[in-house]
């Protein structure tokens, strides 16, 4: 990602918050059983590359980017997807989110619809 010079440094550790956030996702998991779909998905990243895990150093000094699931529930399919969604827009004390610090990228989006 590339960030706006001298915004970045304003971005406040949200560690407590996005704890609480955590707990509430794994709460209502449960409540759905869905605990082992949503850590399946994060295995899966992780054995694939695409994730890995980290020994944070100083947990209440790093930016912390707290997921949560999407459930998609096909009566046509037997299982239940559920995916995780990072939520970047994530503001603590006023002081700017990750997306509110970082460039913009290319809209692609234009492409895929001169495409179709």
């Amino acid at each position: 990602m590339l960030w706006k010079t001298g915004v970045i440094e304003r971005v406040p550790s949200n560690f407590h918050l996005s704890k609480i956030i955590a707990q509430k996702v794994s709460y209502n998991n449960s409540k759905q059983n869905l605990d082992n779909d949503y850590f399946k998905f994060f295995n899966e990243q992780l054995n694939l590359g695409i994730i890995e895990e980290i020994e944070p150093t100083n947990h209440k000094s790093q930016i912390w980017i707290p997921p949560r699931p999407v459930i998609r529930k096909d009566p046509l399919v037997l299982t239940t997807k559920i995916r995780p969604v990072f939520n970047y827009s994530l503001k603590t004390k006023g002081l700017p989110s990750l997306n509110e610090v970082a460039y913009p990228g290319t809209n692609i989006m234009t492409d895929l619809l001169a495409l179709l």
